[in-house]
């Protein structure tokens, strides 16, 4: 069976709790009301449950970096992104609609058809080797989410 991929700090979140026989229903009602972080909460609630426990029983793979998006030259402004399809930036911790905020760049590549980040690979004109070439959208800065341990 294939192993998910999930954040590192679920990784770290299962790995820690393992080790303690904690059950993983437990973590996932701690984690919805918050015991476990925001970043845990709004992952679990972005229908991860099924991730989660699949993580838990069959194994796992740490998954790519996690950015925030924000508008360029604007401070504190950054995408937002709702289950519903609507986006928007904005600094507004407390949002009415659970959005989501931090994303992979495959993640970025695909919301809006590559509005926001594409990357593509070209043939090098000097070897047989494929070169992987990235494009950011010059209104946006990409800041890596940084995970504690």
């Amino acid at each position: 069976m294939k192993k998910v991929k999930v954040p590192k700090y679920v990784a770290t979140l299962i790995k820690n709790n393992k080790d303690h026989n904690v059950r993983p229903s437990y973590i996932v009602y701690k984690g919805v009301h918050g015991q476990y972080g925001e970043d845990f909460a709004d992952w679990i609630m972005w229908d991860n449950e099924e991730t989660f426990f699949r993580a838990w029983y069959d194994g796992y793979e740490v998954e790519e970096k996690r950015y925030l998006a924000y508008l360029a030259n604007d401070e504190g402004n950054f995408l937002k992104f709702a289950d519903d399809g609507s986006w928007a930036f904005d600094d507004l911790p407390g949002h009415t609609v659970i959005a989501k905020t931090e994303f992979t760049k495959a993640e970025l590549a695909e919301l809006l058809e590559g509005a926001f980040y594409k990357c593509t690979l070209d043939d090098d004109l000097y070897s047989s080797e494929e070169i992987e070439r990235e494009w950011i959208n010059p209104l946006i800065e990409l800041v890596e989410v940084e995970v504690e341990e």
